[in-house]
């Protein structure tokens, strides 16, 4: 059988060179973005330059992190998705907050937080998450969570989210929406 590394996207590869960066162990790479953990040793050796077993048997003594947050921002035809991968936890919080801070500065008018990849949210990364959209609505713009991983959802109705900001489980439903809204508010996504 040979090896799926092939047939992987250009953002996937990314993605994984990223995480291999923030020194996130493969196992953790792997079931983040749902591949297996060859494809992910394999691609992870050759950014690295050593062999894969190397990338696994020394993870320990390398530094790799159980924890970590990876922000992808990738845009679509009428908005722009985040997708916050891994722990949005104190500890990325400075990591969070630049990046919604980017946001907010851009010329970004609709935007989707895709949770179904984030691992863990804390009350601190929540206040962020929140503060980001009161701000970013007040620009009159328009943002919703998008398929938020089921393990979150008793956060977001602690933290109090989810009554706060919409959450669609489709792309398309949220599309619909952000389109309508901005439509209805004279103002092209």
């Amino acid at each position: 059988m040979g090896s799926k590394s092939n047939e992987i996207s250009a953002e996937m590869y990314h993605r994984i060179y990223r995480l291999a960066k923030k020194n996130v162990a493969n196992p953790l790479i792997a079931a983040t973005l749902k591949l297996p953990l060859e494809t992910v040793q394999s691609i992870v050796a050759r950014i690295t330059g050593k062999p894969a077993g190397d990338t696994i048997d020394r993870s320990r003594e390398q530094g790799v992190k159980d924890t970590y947050l990876d922000l992808f921002i990738s845009s679509k035809t009428h908005f722009h998705i985040i997708d916050l991968a891994g722990y949005a936890i104190l500890e990325h919080q400075d990591v969070l907050k630049a990046e919604f801070e980017k946001i907010n500065s851009s010329n970004i008018k609709a935007l989707a937080i895709r949770l179904k990849e984030t691992k863990a949210l804390d009350q601190v990364c929540a206040e962020i998450l929140l503060n980001f959209y009161r701000t970013f609505t007040d620009l009159g713009h328009y943002a919703a969570i998008l398929d938020p991983a089921h393990a979150l959802e008793p956060e977001l109705l602690r933290f109090k989210i989810d009554p706060i900001i919409q959450i669609f489980g489709t792309e398309s439903a949220f599309e619909q929406k952000a389109r309508s809204t901005n439509t209805s508010n004279n103002k092209k996504i």
